[in-house]
């Protein structure tokens, strides 16, 4: 018994550590502020390309193409701009200060370290660092522009305009010198990685740590452990896709801008992880791929409770949120449907990777499913039929994993509302 009590103790604490960790929270929250950017340029990419003779035909020859790619061009491929600037803006926040302010300083150290290129005698930004390939020094950028921005503040290092001038005014000169700071630093920065055999730190990173910790993060291994660890935490009753999301989401979406930007250049699409096949593939109708029990729950029932729920729940299922199940049934600190709640998802994960590896299913575009939407929809619209059909399957599998310990749950709750109504027939007859 202590065991199990230290054990969930283990685990709120580390809960408690990811969640209450301002950089951590700061990250994954810029992240999802950008995902309507990235869904606008995933969208622009999917009409680009939509694998129809005729369609590609019509839009090439009369030159739409290239309109109809504009909008990933100022999304996908400068995502690092908008991160930079929402990550910067999430933690200055957080730590009370001016988040536009210190996202603007952020953007501007971000660009300073962006090396410029000469093309036809005219200065160009290479817009490999803005997007995928400059993510990781757009985080890095974020964090040390507040870090610096931070100390200036409580150094006093300020203009004070008085109270006369209006707040927003005041705000702004008050991190005037935290701003000059900024840039001097960043500056010296750039030009000392200018001296190095990189040329750049966005080349410098990129190498020595943004593509190893994208290879071991995206890795099938990698993956596995991020399901598993989740599905553990919500079974204690702790938001596990919230509090894993808190690390794997930043990298994830970095392996989908990666995987957009292949698909808007006709090249072929280098991960098969990503945001995306976790979300499609490891959440078939929430954490714990329960729209199969759901279903068991709603039409094949003999307690009235369940199926009560099952029905109710059914529709929230269906786009993804499941919550109303867990807390409803409860699953939370529940022995009979532990196994398959953690089991499920990783048969899904195992399935559908070793399915793209063998190049039995393509590799998935990586455009962000939207919270709501539909099962189906959100594998329809990565670019292949044969994602709906393997979700159908997939279901169909995971139905079968949850039936045994279904029908275990149904049998008691049965049970328990017999003896509930025994009881109270007793307690009447008493009376």
């Amino acid at each position: 018994m202590a065991d199990k009590h230290n054990f969930m103790a283990g685990l709120q604490q580390l809960a408690y550590a990811t969640q209450g960790n301002r950089y951590l929270m700061s990250i994954a929250n810029g992240f999802t502020s950008a995902l309507p950017v990235l869904i606008i340029g995933a969208f622009s990419i999917l009409l680009a390309n939509i694998p129809i003779d005729s369609y590609s035909q019509f839009i090439t020859e009369t030159g739409l193409k290239p309109l109809i790619s504009l909008p990933a061009t100022v999304t996908i491929n400068m995502m690092s701009l908008y991160v930079v600037f929402l990550i910067a803006y999430k933690l200055a926040e957080s730590l009370d200060h001016n988040g536009i302010v210190v996202g603007m300083i952020a953007l501007i150290c971000f660009l300073i370290t962006t090396p410029i290129d000469v093309l036809n005698n005219v200065k160009v930004l290479p817009i490999t660092y803005l997007g995928a390939g400059g993510l990781f020094v757009a985080i890095f950028v974020a964090l040390a522009v507040n870090a610096i921005y931070s100390t200036v503040i409580k150094l006093n290092w300020v203009i004070n305009m008085g109270d006369n001038v209006p707040e927003t005014v005041s705000q702004t000169f008050n991190g005037l010198i935290a701003a000059l700071v900024n840039a001097v630093i960043f500056t010296a920065v750039a030009g000392i990685f200018k001296l190095t055999p990189d040329g750049s730190i966005h080349a410098f990173i990129y190498h020595s740590l943004q593509q190893p910790l994208l290879g071991i993060t995206g890795s099938f291994g990698g993956l596995l452990v991020f399901v598993t660890v989740s599905n553990i935490l919500w079974l204690f009753g702790i938001h596990g896709t919230m509090v894993t999301g808190a690390v794997w989401k930043p990298i994830y979406i970095a392996l989908d801008i990666e995987n957009l930007a292949a698909m808007q250049n006709g090249d072929p699409l280098p991960h098969i992880i990503g945001y995306a096949f976790y979300i499609c593939w490891a959440n078939i109708g929430g954490g714990g791929s329960t729209f199969g029990l759901n279903l068991l729950m709603a039409f094949r029932a003999r307690s009235e409770a369940l199926k009560k729920l099952g029905r109710m729940t059914l529709l929230t299922s269906f786009m993804r949120i499941n919550e109303p199940l867990v807390f409803g049934i409860p699953l939370i600190l529940n022995p009979v449907t532990a196994l398959p709640f953690i089991i499920s998802p990783i048969v899904n994960v195992s399935i559908a990777y070793w399915l793209t590896v063998l190049e039995v299913i393509p590799r998935m575009m990586g455009i962000f499913p939207p919270v709501g939407l539909p099962i189906f929809a959100n594998v329809l619209m990565q670019g292949s039929f044969l994602f709906v059909l393997l979700q159908l399957v997939l279901i169909v599998l995971n139905t079968a994993i949850y039936y045994p310990f279904f029908k275990r749950l149904d049998s008691m709750q049965v049970e328990k509302t017999r003896l509930d109504i025994a009881n109270a027939q007793k307690l009447e007859n008493q009376n």
